[in-house]
């Protein structure tokens, strides 16, 4: 495996690439995953690693030996203003080590702001985004979760003047929930 060093200068510079290049070069088109847009500077490494031997096909020293190569790749400090958390992540095959990268001043900024808001769901809080536009006399606030699927159907439903039979035939043919 080639000098990390030289490694990591080569990683930076493709990475500075405008994001629509790098899509270009990871096969195009926008990634989508867990109804997020991947990051084309990480679409753009995944497609690289498909390349390389996969992890599962190698003995144990074998993989250790290439993610410690790889690792050294991305070793070094980070860019200024970036903060690492150090996670654990509990999968089916034991505790995974992970580093999250953000913004060091994203969270408390961000939270000073009021752009960032709890919202509470069935499964407990979630931090979301708030909304970017403020207007006088109409000051804008968490009201509660987002309706679960088919919550207000039949609310709705109601006031565009279908009876309950109406409805009740929708419901049996499974147009609605």
């Amino acid at each position: 495996m080639a000098d990390p060093a030289i490694q990591r200068a080569a990683l930076k510079s493709v990475l500075s690439l405008p994001r629509p290049l790098l899509r270009l070069l990871a096969g195009g088109g926008v990634v989508y995953r867990g109804g997020r847009t991947l990051d084309p500077r990480l679409q753009f490494m995944s497609w690289q690693a498909r390349g390389g031997p996969r992890l599962s096909q190698l003995t144990p020293p074998e993989a250790r030996l290439v993610s410690a190569q790889l690792l050294k790749t991305y070793e070094g400090a980070p860019e200024p203003g970036v903060a690492i958390e150090t996670l654990r992540l509990d999968t089916e095959s034991g505790d995974i080590d992970a580093r999250a990268y953000r913004p060091a001043t994203q969270d408390p900024a961000m939270q000073q702001a009021g752009a960032i808001v709890e919202v509470p769901t069935a499964d407990g809080p979630v931090r979301m985004v708030a909304t970017p536009a403020d207007f006088y006399g109409t000051p804008w606030a968490v009201r509660g979760p987002a309706p679960e699927l088919g919550q207000h159907t039949e609310e709705v439903l109601l006031e565009l003047g279908y009876d309950w039979d109406g409805i009740i035939a929708l419901k049996e043919r499974g147009v609605i929930p």
